[in-house]
């Protein structure tokens, strides 16, 4: 006992005079962070202890205090838009750090409404992510990448269905209203209801326009605006530019199913607790949990059964840019192959498109632009939606087959609902093709012989957007097995549509034109600039559609509608119109680069 108690006391005092060395040893540091240019305190640098982890920011004063191990410690301050700098400790305890503004990024060119500026003469709120940032990320999906690059910008990810570019939704500072929140969207200055679909390799920029920035666009800004410019050509010899990635997605979080023993003793559970007769033995539990029997005693993970390991994607870019002093081109060309996570492989999205950006210059004073790009998509779906699919992968006892040991689909469900089944091609089929050309023609004309920074620029965008969509749905085969006999005796199985054929044949046409000019002025009096522009916008839309739907095929070999029954043929269709005129215009004022004044109309 006095051993202990003695060994004890020798441990405490050792720990007590190490910490007050190690408290001994420390150096405290303080001082002020400021701007280098005028002086102002900034608030929220970083001050990191060079190769640790060991660091603090300043205050609303610019001031900071820090405790360094030793005089040999070096500490690196660090600011957004500023210079990082670093300064050994030394004999010093009060180290006053003057950041100077990083040049590069005063100078970065940002696109925003209807212009562009630099980074350091804009007074709204504005972010933007370069080609290069893009092509960093490891995520190929375009709006994804956006993720944590942007602030305020919040990208919400309900999936990841192939094909689809409606599974992301996108905020701008959170939600404004109960109602639409999506934010306008340009593709070099045309709206677009996405731009998932584009290839990372030809994007140029993204700029999001929050707040002030975004008001020139009216009303149609109200959840802000995500202007996206795509890659143009520049003087030089060729450059040619190809990438290849392949990629494995899988999911984060996969449900864990009951077993066949566990779902039967929670069955007699339930049964003991209402005084029922227990409808599993203790026999039939070990039977379960044996798995010797995969016929009268199986345990089926539906969800496994159903659902693959992975999803593959693939994706193949090239692109050419060059040119010389009166025409410059981007030619690019990019295709996607995506499988989705069904076991069958039957859920599959191919993509291919091309983008054609043409500058050529007439005169020293008038040049044009020729865009041209255009996107096919191909999708397939099983003939049974995704919900009911999932809806029988919960549902189906583990206690019913799944696939025999012969590899016949076993009943499964309600109806021959066998999630493994309904999850392929025999259950028929969805086939959506897309169309989407998109067409963009501008000009700039310099007036400087009227005035010096006089300009007159426009463009014309015209889209046409067509979607053909074939849904065929049939009963499909099921079996069960007869014990007496060992025959597996086929059945038709059939979801929530029925158990007759069912063919739906749907055509949308979208087309769009839309007509932008301005005159623009910009011109530099001393230290006093001026810029301004005044413009009109006129923009046109219609759509139609119309589809048709027939019953009562007599076999699946022929899914076309001439092939099904007059009886209960269905049809259908629409149109609409929309137009609408913008004027817009803008003026900018600024003092030597420091005092800056923005009206929009």
């Amino acid at each position: 006992m006095k051993l202990k108690l003695c060994t004890k006391q020798w441990l405490g005092s050792f720990l007590m005079i190490f910490a007050f060395h190690f408290a001994y040893g420390q150096i405290n540091v303080s001082g002020t962070v400021t701007d280098a240019s005028d002086g102002t305190p900034l608030i929220g640098v970083n001050i990191v202890i060079q190769g640790t982890a060991k660091g603090t920011i300043t205050d609303v004063d610019g001031s900071y205090e820090i405790s360094v191990p030793d005089e040999n410690a070096v500490l690196e301050f660090s600011y957004t838009g500023y210079e990082t700098q670093a300064v050994t400790v030394g004999s010093s305890r009060v180290i006053d750090m003057k950041l100077s503004p990083r040049s590069t990024a005063l100078e970065e060119v940002v696109v925003v409404g209807y212009t562009t500026r630099k980074r350091g003469e804009l007074t709204g709120s504005v972010s933007s992510v370069s080609s290069e940032e893009l092509e960093r990320t490891p995520n190929k999906d375009l709006v994804k990448s956006l993720s944590g690059r942007v602030p305020g910008l919040i990208a919400v990810d309900r999936g990841g269905y192939p094909g689809s570019t409606n599974d992301v939704t996108l905020l701008i500072r959170g939600k404004s209203t109960l109602g639409n929140n999506s934010p306008l969207i340009l593709v070099d200055g045309v709206p677009s209801e996405s731009f998932a679909y584009l290839s990372p390799s030809d994007i140029e920029s993204i700029s999001v326009l929050k707040d002030g920035a975004a008001a020139i666009y009216g009303a149609r800004a109200a959840n802000g605006v995500i202007l996206i410019t795509t890659k143009r050509g520049k003087s030089g010899a060729p450059k040619i530019n190809l990438s290849s990635t392949y990629t494995l997605s899988t999911l984060s979080s996969v449900p864990k199913l009951m077993s066949s023993e566990q779902f039967a003793i929670y069955e007699n559970e339930i049964a003991e607790r209402n005084n029922f007769v227990l409808p599993y033995t203790e026999e039939d539990i070990q039977n379960y949990a044996a798995g010797t029997d995969p016929i009268k005693y199986p345990s089926t993970d539906w969800y496994d059964l159903t659902i693959a390991d992975y999803s593959p994607e693939w994706r193949n870019t090239v692109s050419v840019s060059g040119g010389t002093d009166n025409v410059n081109y981007f030619i690019s060309g990019d295709h996607i192959s995506q499988v989705g996570l069904y076991d069958s492989g039957d859920l599959n999205f191919k993509q291919y498109q091309f983008r054609s950006n043409l500058d050529v210059k007439l005169h020293k004073t008038f040049s044009v632009g020729v865009d041209l790009s255009g996107r096919f998509g191909d999708r397939n779906e099983p003939g049974v939606d995704a919900g009911f699919i999932y809806k029988h992968i919960y549902t189906n006892f583990p206690t019913e087959v799944g696939i025999y040991p012969n590899g016949l689909p076993a009943w499964g469900g309600e109806n021959g609902a066998n999630p493994y089944v309904m999850s392929s091609s025999e259950s028929g089929f969805v086939n959506r093709l897309d169309n989407n050309l998109r067409m963009r023609f501008s000009f700039d004309w310099k007036l400087d012989w009227i005035t010096e920074g006089l300009s007159v620029n426009g463009y014309a965008g015209i889209r046409r957007w067509v979607t053909d969509t074939k849904s065929w749905y049939t009963p499909w085969v099921v079996y069960t097995y007869q014990e007496g006999t060992n025959q597996y005796i086929p059945q038709p199985g059939f979801s929530q549509q029925g158990n007759q054929r069912v063919l739906r044949e749907t055509f949308w046409k979208f087309n769009e034109q839309m007509l932008n000019a301005t005159i623009r002025y910009d011109r530099t009096f001393g230290g006093h600039t001026f810029r301004g522009f005044v413009g009109t916008e006129r923009f046109t839309s219609n759509q139609r559609e119309f589809y048709a739907e027939r019953k009562g095929f007599p076999s699946d070999d022929r899914p076309e509608l001439f092939a099904g029954s007059d009886e209960g043929q269905i049809s259908g269709g629409g149109a609409s119109e929309f137009a609408r005129l913008n004027y817009f215009g803008s003026l900018s004022y600024d003092f030597q680069k420091k005092y800056f004044i923005d009206l929009t109309l």
